[in-house]
């Protein structure tokens, strides 16, 4: 039986233990959705997309993956790195990279905040017990 290029590939993420999220099919091209990445398959062309957390040694290793032990992905493109914010905007390029730093200096501005808060807390806080 002939499988096309994205059940290869579905195939070939879930033998590796790669978790696959969403499968999906448009007018001429077929999507998978999977962990840290997505790739879209068109005719004779895949691309391939990572999520901007993902380290770049896992994104080599899928890449070797899918060019190596697949035999008929001759094309195989990379695409920008991309980010889904907080309303599901799938945001992609330089776009991408700059929200994902504002996010983390508003997680560590806040992390750090917190931890302040603790301290103070911890210092000038009235006991009844004594440890």
């Amino acid at each position: 039986m002939f499988k096309s290029k994205k059940d290869l590939i579905v195939d070939k993420l879930r033998e590796y233990g790669i978790e696959i999220y969403h499968e999906d099919k448009y007018s001429d091209e077929e999507i998978i959705m999977a962990e840290g990445m997505t790739i879209t398959c068109k005719k004779n062309e895949v691309f391939i997309n990572f999520h901007i957390t993902t380290r770049p040694s896992k994104s080599a290793r899928i890449i070797y993956l899918l060019m190596k032990e697949i035999k008929n992905i001759s094309n195989l493109y990379i695409g920008d790195d991309f980010v889904v914010d907080k309303n599901g905007n799938y945001i992609d390029g330089n776009e991408a990279s700059n929200y994902h730093i504002e996010n983390l200096k508003k997680k560590t501005i806040s992390e750090f905040m917190s931890e302040q808060e603790q301290i103070f807390y911890l210092n000038n806080a009235k006991t009844y017990y004594n440890c």
